[in-house]
């Protein structure tokens, strides 16, 4: 927030930049194993990523929850409502139509999500037959946080190559699934398992938790490593 105020120029110009990169890249084989499992019939997938991309929607997924907003969405300044789509530049002077300057639709540091984005979030994980948590070191709150808010016994995956992290969400959230493999690979064999564990809850709803898809600052896709399940 800090830096926008100090120079929207720079701040749009950065912004810019990442939306003309974002549209010369395209989903990976994690984002379309989550979008399978979507159209196997099988589940109500719900995507809820920190991500500001639109590679899930692009992939296929049509329920995502962005908790820390859109690239490719503009917003006033004045009124957080007032939300555009946005395929192209902001630049200064471009307004909303009460007058007030346009800025990406993301959220900065400094700034809280969404009271709105966040309750449909909260209510997916507390509604969750299975938890997936991919991707994602779960270091950013209140985003790490949803996994807590599921039924206390519903299977929870977690797909990360670091043995030691999953230990540490194991003690915490009892998962009982873990695949050491990065998102790419790790996901595809977890649509791939002959069976799930089963849910007390129903086996219906299935919630990417904080689904953030490994992707670098430069879209780059990472290797792979070993697989272990538990």
């Amino acid at each position: 927030v800090d830096a926008w105020q100090w120079n929207k120029s720079v701040m749009l110009d950065f912004y810019n930049g990442l939306r003309s990169r974002l549209r010369m890249v395209e989903p990976n084989d994690a984002h379309r194993a989550i979008v399978d499992l979507e159209e196997s019939g099988t589940f109500e997938v719900v995507v809820v990523t920190t991500n500001v991309d639109d590679l899930h929607e692009r992939a296929g997924s049509t329920n995502v929850i962005h908790l820390h907003g859109e690239l490719n969405k503009s917003r006033s300044t004045k009124d957080n409502s007032l939300i555009y789509e946005c395929h192209g530049d902001i630049n200064i002077g471009e307004k909303c139509e009460k007058g007030s300057q346009l800025r990406p639709h993301v959220i900065w540091f400094g700034e809280n999500l969404d009271p709105n984005v966040l309750s449909s979030a909260s209510a997916a994980g507390r509604s969750a037959d299975y938890i997936v948590i991919v991707g994602t070191t779960m270091s950013v709150q209140p985003a790490a946080s949803l996994p807590f808010l599921s039924h206390k016994s519903i299977p929870i995956f977690y797909v990360d190559p670091a043995e030691a992290g999953f230990t540490a969400f194991h003690r915490a959230l009892k998962a009982t699934v873990k695949i050491l493999y990065r998102c790419c690979t790790g996901v595809g064999k977890m649509r791939s398992r002959p069976e799930w564990p089963r849910s007390p809850v129903g086996e219906l709803r299935l919630v990417f938790a904080i689904a953030v898809v490994v992707i670098d600052t430069a879209w780059k896709l990472r290797a792979d490593g070993p697989v272990s399940t538990t």
